[in-house]
């Protein structure tokens, strides 16, 4: 298994990654256009990028997971890694994929000092809450994301 950042390549994968995140969770899949927004964000051609990352794990020369994650600050923790999206593919699933996307990206916190890494989770989805508590994540009970859209007019 290979843990690299993704290239323009991966680009199908990690939509198609994005929509089966979507459907397990039960939230309203990404608009048509995600596919050019995420090429225009990660892999611009005269422009800077995005300041978010995408890991892909690679088996055998193929995509079978990935880890969309960027940098925040909490006031209380400093400098954090916020991990947005994370996907392995269900035949790969439970065979260390994520284990070692989770190792690389512990991994580039140490070398970026960064404090923390934080992601949500949903509620049922017990596999990843284990694995989550399995890698020292602390449950936020108390908290909920919310989400203001600014490129509505109002």
């Amino acid at each position: 298994m290979k843990i690299r950042n993704a290239v323009l390549s991966d680009l199908d994968f990690i939509v198609r990654a994005n929509a089966e995140v979507n459907a397990e969770s039960k939230l309203k899949p990404a608009d048509i256009s995600l596919k050019e927004r995420l090429k225009n964000d990660f892999f611009p051609a005269n422009k800077t990028r995005s300041n978010a990352r995408i890991m892909i794990a690679e088996i055998d020369g193929a995509p079978v997971g990935m880890v969309v994650y960027s940098a925040c600050y909490f006031m209380k923790e400093g400098d954090s890694i916020w991990v947005s999206n994370e996907y392995v593919d269900e035949k790969h699933r439970k065979s260390g994929v994520m284990t070692a996307m989770m190792n690389r990206l512990k991994e580039i916190a140490r070398e970026e000092n960064y404090n923390h890494i934080c992601f949500l989770i949903d509620k049922d989805n017990t596999p990843s809450r284990d694995f989550a508590f399995k890698n020292g994540a602390k449950d936020v009970d108390n908290l909920r994301l919310f989400f203001i859209d600014t490129k509505k007019a109002e």
